[in-house]
């Protein structure tokens, strides 16, 4: 969910979190971790859309690093190698984002849009969870895969 451009003439470093909630107009995302050990990075680009983690998020995704495990089933959308969305019958939506063709989150988020998990998997050398969404393009390890 990358909200600002990319590599326009600065490089950019990633800040660290335990836990962040961001704030998009009216839209408010709270990233948790599963336990304590689980932390969260953004690139400097995207620190003032934190907001406080103490406010009631619209959704609140659960979050931890590790193995992704692909979803099955007809795929509603997809955006060929980057993404693809299945909508379930009871109007869940789980997204697998891919890097190439090397998954890269898996993200669950029920029929209400209010709580969702959010896997990544272990390509980020310090196993921080991208809550800014970074394009899979940009990890380390990751490009033209």
């Amino acid at each position: 969910m990358t909200v600002l451009p990319r590599g326009v003439g600065f490089v950019t470093t990633p800040v660290g979190y335990d836990s962040v909630t961001l704030g998009f107009g009216r839209l408010a995302i709270a990233f948790r971790g599963i336990d304590d050990t689980v932390r969260f990075s953004i690139d400097e680009t995207h620190v003032p859309f934190v907001i406080r983690s103490d406010l009631p998020a619209d959704l609140e995704l659960e979050c931890r690093v590790g193995t992704i495990h692909p979803p099955v089933g007809p795929v509603t959308f997809s955006a060929g190698d980057a993404w693809d969305l299945r909508r379930e019958p009871d109007g869940s939506e789980d997204m697998l984002i891919r890097g190439g063709a090397t998954p890269v989150w898996h993200l669950r988020i029920d029929r209400n849009f209010e709580r969702g998990s959010l896997v990544e998997a272990p390509v980020m050398p310090d196993r921080r969870v991208r809550a800014d969404g970074s394009s899979p393009d940009s990890l380390p390890g990751i490009r033209g895969s």
